[in-house]
């Protein structure tokens, strides 16, 4: 191939992703130690989310890798001559992610043991449209060899539908009175199967009374809407992802403490929101809370974008827990000024990075 070609094949690629495949190397032959894996955070976002994505050589042989790695598109001798990335939706391949952030590539010498990994490039995407995508990569290495990277499936959620369709469920007003019987220790039992009876009405209905001014059919609805799944087997998730968006902070704050009893992963980035987000400090509070029981590379990156909240309660619990769960404090100070916490904060940022790249 001439020179020119990779020239334009790059400047091209890395402009983002388009519908347009890149015309891969006839016949091309695999790099025989090393190979690529593509990493995303996780496998299903929110809509509009960022998607984190990296793409990773490891060194498949047993001895240790070494050589010089340069953009190779104007000089073919160079380790690399080309790559491209592209991220289209399944159903349709009409559908790509968004590029938000182009990472640079690999560059200098490097050196990779057996079994280990290097970060080749790093991209932000997000999506406009729900549904399933397939991110791969083409990494074409020095005298036409490629590196093998497996494609890679994310599913993309839209959870306004969700809550959009949960409000305009019409309750039917007779759940509400059967509702209320939750208070009777001799009706509870038979309250219990008749909500659930309603189906989703009913479920939204007890989401709805998380926000009663009765005190105790608050706390009834909450710990029933706690052991439902188990009890009764049914999935209350879609309703209280309508709760934990629901004007009222009784609810959205109830919403999120029952979705983290039963299923915390399912609704965690409304939870992520909340926490950063909203206006109430409860209810930042109990996210917090919620999360502070997950694995750490979810917890502690969370975390730390409360570390700016602007109720000091928040702040203070938010650096305990991060301090007792790292043993890091990189300076922070919850009753600094706004300029130091933000200064301290970006450190956290970065040691995050670092700490849980490729995990």
């Amino acid at each position: 191939m001439k020179k020119q070609y990779y020239i334009i094949f790059v400047v091209f690629l890395c402009l983002g992703c388009g519908s347009t495949e890149v015309k891969k190397v006839s016949n091309p032959k695999y790099f025989y130690n090393l190979n690529g894996t593509i990493k995303t955070d996780k496998q299903k976002y929110q809509l509009g989310e960022n998607i984190v994505t990296e793409y990773v050589i490891q060194n498949n042989g047993e001895k240790l890798h070494q050589e010089p790695v340069t953009d190779g598109s104007k000089n073919i001798a160079e380790a690399f001559q080309s790559y491209s990335f592209n991220a289209a939706s399944v159903k349709n391949q009409l559908e790509h992610l968004e590029l938000k952030d182009f990472g640079k590539p690999i560059n200098g010498a490097i050196s990779i043991k057996p079994k280990e990994e290097k970060l080749f490039v790093k991209n932000v995407f997000s999506a406009s449209t729900a549904g399933k995508y397939r991110l791969t990569f083409d990494l074409n290495w020095k005298e036409n060899k490629q590196i093998l990277f497996k494609p890679v499936i994310i599913e993309i959620v839209d959870n306004s539908k969700v809550e959009e369709e949960a409000k305009q469920e019409t309750i039917d007003p007779q759940i509400r009175v059967v509702i209320r019987n939750l208070l009777d220790p001799e009706l509870r039992e038979e309250a219990e199967k008749e909500i659930v009876g309603y189906g989703a009405q009913g479920l939204v209905a007890l989401v709805e009374a998380m926000g009663d001014s009765n005190s105790e059919l608050r706390s009834e609805a909450m710990f029933f809407l706690i052991r439902i799944k188990d009890d009764y087997e049914v999935n209350p998730i879609r309703a209280l992802s309508w709760g934990a968006a629901h004007e009222n902070p009784e609810i959205r704050m109830r919403s999120i403490h029952v979705a983290g009893q039963i299923a915390p992963d399912e609704i965690i980035q409304i939870i992520k929101d909340r926490l950063v987000n909203d206006p109430d400090k409860n209810v930042r509070l109990t996210c917090l809370r919620v999360v502070k029981p997950l694995t750490d590379i979810i917890a502690v990156q969370m975390m730390i974008f409360a570390l700016n909240d602007k109720d000091l309660a928040v702040r203070k619990e938010v650096i305990t827990e991060l301090r007792d769960r790292t043993l890091e404090n990189f300076g922070y100070d919850p009753e600094a000024s706004e300029e130091q916490r933000k200064a301290a904060t970006r450190k956290w940022i970065e040691w995050a990075k670092s700490k849980y790249r490729g995990k």
